[in-house]
């Protein structure tokens, strides 16, 4: 049960992680220890709604499932794959780029600082793929 008072966004994001993992035929342990979780407090609680999906956590998730990452943050990836927004288009028929706006905090460690660069590094490379 998804827990109440959460955002319409978080709570379709963890009925979707619940869907693609059914659909996949695998369990909550198993995804938990593919992204190096605990089951409980951990990858349990996101398909619960009782804790936010990170965007490190999405990213792990969409990695272990070998699935873009789009399909997990949108819940309408597979209604709307392949379908361009009126608005999205461009004269002649070329499509926007996708632009992101990201926060990166920098505490001075270095292994923080691989983890930021891996992270924008897939971020760059989503929006390269122009699915978002």
């Amino acid at each position: 049960m998804v827990k109440k008072g959460i955002s319409s966004f978080n709570r379709d994001i963890s009925l979707n992680l619940k869907k693609i993992r059914e659909e996949k035929n695998l369990t909550q342990e198993y995804l938990a220890e593919c992204i190096g979780k605990d089951y409980t407090s951990g990858y349990a609680t996101l398909e619960q709604g009782k804790k936010k999906l990170t965007f490190e956590d999405a990213v792990k998730i969409s990695e272990c499932l070998k699935i873009p990452l789009v399909k997990i943050m949108d819940p309408n990836y597979e209604k709307n794959h392949g379908e361009t927004a009126e608005e999205d288009r461009l004269p002649y028929g070329s499509r926007k780029k996708s632009t992101m706006q990201i926060s990166v905090t920098l505490t001075g460690d270095y292994d923080d600082l691989q983890k930021q660069i891996r992270l924008l590094e897939k971020v760059n490379e989503i929006l390269s793929t122009d699915t978002i």
